[in-house]
């Protein structure tokens, strides 16, 4: 598809085979989703000279924002205002400007607040790993507000939860509403809201996924014994080597499928990049011995083909499936049958004190009607494609 000043291909949307994306509307919605990263990309890549492609700078800025790239493109587009002398670009950054600009203020605040909490963490005894965009966003990328985020990832041990907990709540950071269960969920959601009213969001996990088909590929131990500094942060700080980090990234993005986000494919882009050819080989051989190649062979191609080499089109995760194949996944990767029934259990029938929180009475006569809510609510999704 070609505008004036402005290319992007669009043969990775012709390329999809037909039967993964009917009825037509799913065909179209990959077809506009799939132009819209095209045209992130080339922004970010600071290679459009004009923005001849019918989008209005809200329209664009917008998409950024979902995608978690907006201070990339603003960055790409000459970082501000009149950079382009005039050009017409202008609007479009006039859009993202303030935006960007408060994204990086925001991102100061929080990573002050976040290295409070790490050496607060440290001096509890809890041993912590900073990863995903948190950790990328010091080790990968020029400066920490360009990888935007809404939260910062830790993995720590279950038998640390409590201590965890109790050293947060000091801080002041109150645990999100959520459901409780073995195997529901692996992680916790904590917040702190300061005096400016900013959100401090902390996803505190054991897992590496939740996910069951992931959860168990790394554990903590084996993360930490091949862990880096962070750059620029506190001294206790610790992320995932190069390697672990791209697998990392690789089996996040196919755990979500339903989704694909162009932030995902540049972090993995800024990972290889930066690797070595001793590095490369070695991510080969982790990605085959933990049954990763798949998940880490379709990441390095949607990031070459956005980012880089061009090349075969890599699959759109964004063509959506079905909440059932999510749950059969899962299912599938739990060791027995007990575990399988314990997981529907969970998902079927949260803890009463979850479903009075989230809205459904405080009298014992309303949860019965709330779970035969919850159930007809679940089934209409499950066949549904995200």
């Amino acid at each position: 598809m070609r505008g004036e000043g402005l290319t992007y291909d669009l043969s990775y949307v012709r390329s999809v085979p037909r039967q993964l994306v009917s009825p037509p509307a799913a065909r179209a919605r990959i077809r506009d989703e799939t132009a819209t990263m095209a045209l992130l990309a080339t922004l970010i890549r600071g290679q459009a000279s004009d923005l001849a492609t019918g989008r209005s700078p809200q329209a664009v800025s917008t998409a950024a924002m979902r995608h978690g790239v907006l201070p990339l493109v603003y960055a790409g587009l000459g970082g501000g205002p009149g950079n382009g002398s005039g050009d017409a670009l202008d609007p479009l950054r006039t859009a993202l400007a303030m935006l960007a600009r408060t994204e990086a203020a925001v991102d100061a605040i929080r990573v002050a607040a976040c290295g409070k909490l790490l050496q607060a963490l440290h001096e509890s005894g809890v041993p912590v790993l900073v990863f995903k965009g948190g950790a990328l966003a010091f080790s990968h990328y020029p400066r920490s507000d360009l990888r935007a985020r809404d939260d910062t990832d830790l993995l720590v041990e279950e038998s640390d939860l409590a201590v965890l907990d109790s050293t947060m709540r000091d801080l002041g950071y109150r645990q999100a509403i959520a459901s409780s269960g073995e195997l529901v969920s692996q992680q916790l959601l904590y917040t702190l809201i300061d005096t400016r009213q900013i959100h401090h969001n902390v996803d505190v996990h054991w897992r590496v996924s939740n996910r069951h088909r992931y959860a168990r590929m790394f554990d903590l131990g084996e993360l930490l014994d091949r862990s880096r500094t962070i750059p620029g942060w506190t001294s206790t700080a610790r992320c995932p080597c190069p390697v672990d980090a791209l697998l990392i990234a690789a089996l996040h993005r196919a755990s979500h499928r339903g989704t694909d986000r162009l932030v995902w494919l540049y972090d993995i882009h800024r990972l290889l990049a930066a690797m070595d050819d001793d590095e490369r080989h070695v991510l080969e051989e982790r990605a085959l011995a933990k049954g990763l190649m798949d998940e880490y062979q379709q990441a390095v191609a949607g990031a070459h083909y956005f980012f880089g080499e061009g090349g075969q089109p890599p699959r759109n995760l964004a063509r959506g499936v079905r909440t059932i194949d999510i749950w059969l996944a899962d299912l599938k990767a739990l060791p027995s049958w007990r575990a399988r029934m314990a997981l529907l259990k969970e998902h079927a029938f949260p803890p009463g004190d979850y479903m009075r929180r989230m809205g459904a009475g405080g009298k014992g006569l309303n949860l019965p009607i709330a779970y035969l809510a919850r159930g007809l609510r679940g089934s209409l999704k499950l066949f549904r494609r995200a």
